[in-house]
């Protein structure tokens, strides 16, 4: 079981890797595109219809950007859950420990009793 649970996280860590190296290069192709057509003029198509690319590159890039920010803030939020979650398995398994290991009867609840703060209701 515990090596199933590592192959998901680790699949999952390769897709947020994957996802946001993806939407990195299409961001950094946008900019490209917004600067290759800045000096571009506007032209009128044959429907009387106005084309203008870098209007269109730059409004690719403004509906990318706020993607690549959600990404980016998403793969960093998440990487700082998973490290707490793992801290806390591990405080936990280090007091089920030290409790297992005591030969004192109530060592848990004197310890509830002097630490109520930490122990909570």
């Amino acid at each position: 079981m515990k090596g199933l649970l590592e192959n998901t996280a680790a699949l999952r860590e390769l897709t947020r890797f994957v996802v946001t190296l993806a939407l990195v290069i299409a961001v950094f192709w946008c900019i490209y595109l917004v600067g290759s057509f800045m000096g571009t003029p506007v032209t009128k198509q044959p429907d009387d219809t106005l084309l203008d690319p870098y209007q269109r590159a730059v409004g690719l890039l403004a509906t990318l950007l706020p993607l690549l920010t959600i990404v980016v803030g998403y793969w960093f939020g998440v990487t700082g859950k998973d490290q707490a979650e793992q801290r806390a398995n591990n405080a936990q398994h280090k007091l089920d420990a030290v409790l297992d290991s005591s030969d004192e009867p109530g060592l848990l609840e004197k310890a509830t009793n002097r630490y109520p703060s930490v122990f909570g209701e």
